[in-house]
């Protein structure tokens, strides 16, 4: 199974070609970490990384590296304002989504996951994964990713000193696996934008290091009956075959 393996204590291995380009090791304070490929990553609102996937961010950032602009990053926010999670997460409402056609697009809402997040930007700033977004907001998402860019530029990407990409991994029923990013969004789409296929990374201490469907039916949302079996089981999977596929055939050229 291509997971096997992926992390394993306590010494540093490389696994096969066959489970995938992980590198892990465990620290002396015993936190697993290590690097993967950059288009085994996905994001929130499934946006893909590498060549496996899209997402708005990273063209963005391309364009302000080849021309000092941000035009791509303002269409973007322009184009993209769901007004439901369910527009958020699949660019539609439909009678499958359930709860998700009501509750609003700053909710973070997942079927293995207990809590449940309202992410910032409820007010009338915005958020940085969708719009609209007010012109102050737009100009602090601009700053952290130019100020993500020049610091690489000049010393090199140091996840040490300012932070890990963290996240977990999902593994689906045929044993294949997707890392779901849930820190460093704006790192991710610059190392992509850069050139890079391998990222380092660390788990979200929050969450499960792995999260299997085979584990569904002890998953806190389906257990309490806020999700259907069916339903929970979509949304896992969308993240092996979506990749931000679907959003980028809706929006088309940011540019």
């Amino acid at each position: 199974m291509p997971w096997k393996g992926l992390f394993q204590k306590p010494r540093p291995r490389l696994c096969t070609e066959s489970e995938g380009p992980v590198l892990c090791f465990q620290d002396d304070k015993g936190e697993c970490s290590g690097s993967v490929a950059l288009d085994r990553c996905v994001g929130h609102l499934y946006f893909g990384f590498g060549k496996r996937g899209w997402n708005p961010f990273t063209p963005a950032v391309q364009e302000y590296l080849a021309h000092g602009k941000w035009q791509r990053l303002a269409h973007y926010y322009h184009r993209f304002q769901p007004p439901s999670l369910a527009e958020a997460y699949f660019t539609r409402k439909h009678s499958r989504w359930g709860i998700l056609n009501d509750a609003p697009p700053y909710l973070r809402l997942k079927p293995w996951r207990a809590s449940e997040v309202v992410m910032s930007g409820g007010n009338s700033s915005g958020n940085q994964n969708f719009g609209p977004v007010s012109p102050a907001k737009l100009t602090q998402e601009i700053q952290k990713y130019e100020h993500i860019i020049h610091s690489i530029r000049n010393h090199g990407y140091n996840p040490e000193k300012y932070g890990s990409v963290r996240g977990y991994f999902l593994i689906d029923a045929k044993g294949d696996y997707v890392f779901r990013v849930t820190q460093g969004m704006h790192r991710v789409p610059v190392l992509d934008a850069m050139g890079w296929t391998t990222i380092p990374i660390s788990f979200d201490p929050v969450m499960p290091r792995y999260i299997s469907l085979s584990s569904l039916r002890y998953w806190p949302k389906v257990v309490d009956g806020t999700f259907s079996p069916t339903l929970a089981t979509y949304m896992f999977n969308r993240h092996f075959w979506d990749r931000g596929d679907v959003k980028q055939s809706i929006l088309g050229e940011l540019s």
